[in-house]
C-alpha cells in the first residue's frame, strides 16, 4: 500500500509514494533525514537509475570523489556505474524524493535494512554479527550494487560467506 512510512534506529523515515506495478517500473519513496543520521556506503548501481529531488533543506550527495550540496528544488540523477552516498549534515531535517528506477527491490532492501540498524540500534555495525549480516544484505540484493570503497569491498564478500557458514542472516523485514 502506498503511503506505508518505516524507520530506521537514527531516525530516518523512509515513505512509499508509489510502488511499481510492474519490474521495470520505477518506485517512489519520500525519506525524512534528520541531521546527522547514517550514510550508505560509497556504492555503484549496476542497472537502475536512482534520482533525488530535495523538497526541503540541504541534501548533500557524494557524486564520484566529490561532494555536492543539493537546495530544496534541486535534483540529482545518478546513472547506472556512478559512485554515490548521501549525508546530511546541515543541522536540520532534509526531506527528499528517491526514485529508484527500475525498482530494483529497493524497497525490501530498505526494510532489510531498518529492521538491521533498529536491531543494532546504531545506524553502524558495532560486532562481528552485525558486520556479517550488513554483508549478507548487500549480498542478498545484488541489484543493489555494491560497495566501492576498500577494505569494505574485500571484506564484504569474505563477511558474507562466514554467514552463509555460521547461518547468519539480516533481519526480514517487517
Amino acid at each position: 500500500m502506498t503511503g506505508d512510512s518505516f524507520s530506521t534506529w537514527d531516525g530516518i523515515e523512509f515513505t512509499v509514494l508509489s510502488r511499481p506495478a510492474a519490474s521495470a517500473d520505477p518506485l517512489v519513496m519520500e525519506f525524512s533525514l534528520p541531521a546527522g543520521c547514517g550514510s550508505p556506503p560509497p556504492h555503484v548501481h549496476d542497472s537502475l537509475t536512482e534520482t533525488y529531488e530535495v523538497l526541503e533543506g540541504t541534501l548533500e550527495m557524494l557524486d564520484g570523489d566529490e561532494w555536492r550540496a543539493l537546495e530544496s528544488g534541486q535534483s540529482f540523477a545518478i546513472e547506472p556505474g556512478m559512485r554515490h552516498s548521501f549525508r546530511n549534515d546541515s543541522g536540520a531535517t532534509v526531506m527528499a524524493r528517491n526514485t529508484h528506477e527500475p525498482h530494483g527491490d529497493f524497497e525490501p532492501f530498505i526494510r532489510s535494512y531498518a529492521a538491521l540498524s533498529n536491531e543494532m540500534q546504531s545506524a553502524e555495525p558495532r560486532s562481528p554479527k552485525r558486520a556479517i549480516q550488513g554483508a549478507r544484505l548487500w549480498e542478498d540484493y545484488p541489484q543493489m550494487g555494491r560497495v566501492t570503497d576498500q577494505p569494505m569491498r574485500a571484506l564484504f564478500p569474505v563477511l558474507a560467506a562466514i554467514g552463509k557458514l555460521l547461518r547468519i542472516a539480516p533481519p526480514n523485514p517487517a
